[in-house]
């Protein structure tokens, strides 16, 4: 899958939670995989959630997630959504 952030995803010791988190979002990537897309964002939500959880942890990551699922919807954005880097603060 091509990453359209360019990011270089931080390597950084994950906790219980986030595996746990990752684990149960890899398992809904691959029961739908296959099947056509209706994300109105790049990278698709799960995708989004994947790279916060590993690059900001469980809660910030949570966060992240749950700000983009509010988005996705009729009158929300769409285009290209990348997860913010570590800098600043959240604007939930």
């Amino acid at each position: 899958m091509f990453n359209y952030c360019l990011v270089d995803a931080e390597k950084k010791k994950k906790g219980f939670l986030v595996n746990v988190v990752l684990f149960f979002i890899s398992s809904y990537q691959k029961v739908f995989d296959g099947r056509p897309s209706t994300c109105r964002f790049v990278p698709s939500c799960s995708t989004y959630a994947i790279e916060s959880f590993e690059k900001h942890g469980f809660f910030r990551g949570f966060l992240l997630t749950i700000k983009r699922l509010f988005n996705c919807n009729p009158w929300g954005g769409y285009g290209i959504d990348c997860v913010p880097d570590k800098k600043g603060k959240l604007n939930v």
